[in-house]
């Protein structure tokens, strides 16, 4: 299971370490006196929960994310007709589905998206 990232979860740290966001906006930890770093907090062993974004050089309808073990993913988020459905909002369907690979955005394409 993952953590929420909160002040008091942070402030938790073992003398010896610390941690950093990257560009990307991950958070990892790092142990000074190990000189090494890991996604997983040390003393409760959960990765912090950053939420999925959005960027723009992914395609209309996919997020960027990462799993409890900090590895990157992206899930493509698209409303359903019929069965099949995982969820629902506003009275609406709609269909998640992922990949390790980054998709890539077509260029110069004017293409229906759902």
């Amino acid at each position: 299971m993952a953590a929420d990232l909160n002040p008091e979860w942070l402030s938790c740290l073992p003398s010896s370490w610390s941690y950093g966001v990257t560009r990307d906006g991950r958070v990892f930890f790092i142990n000074e006196e190990a000189k090494s770093t890991t996604w997983l907090h040390p003393v409760t062993g959960e990765a912090v929960i950053t939420g999925h974004r959005k960027t723009p050089d992914l395609p209309t309808g996919w997020e960027e994310g990462y799993t409890f073990e900090g590895a990157r993913c992206f899930i493509k988020i698209s409303r359903c007709i019929g069965s099949g459905a995982t969820g629902s909002i506003s009275g609406t369907a709609w269909r998640r589905s992922g990949t390790w690979i980054r998709p890539l955005k077509a260029k110069g394409i004017n293409a229906f998206h759902s």
